[in-house]
């Protein structure tokens, strides 16, 4: 039955699963900049993380808002 369920689910708890690590990846990117006082370029940097990775991210956050 767990099995199941969980088969049923996966679409969508992978879909909350990747929006959750878009919205922490925004989050942290951001609060680098402003706290730094630097470009999202270099939060980018200083985090480990490329400006695409951030850019998929924000996006997909984006999107999710208009669809809600």
């Amino acid at each position: 039955m767990c099995e199941a369920f969980n088969t049923l689910m996966k679409p969508e708890l992978d879909a909350a699963r990747a929006y959750d690590n878009a919205e922490n990846l925004v989050k942290y990117v951001e609060n680098a900049a402003d706290g730094f006082s630097v470009t999202i370029d270099e939060a980018c940097s200083r985090l480990g993380v490329t400006v695409d990775q951030y850019r998929v991210a924000k996006k997909l956050l984006e999107k999710e808002m208009v669809a809600s």
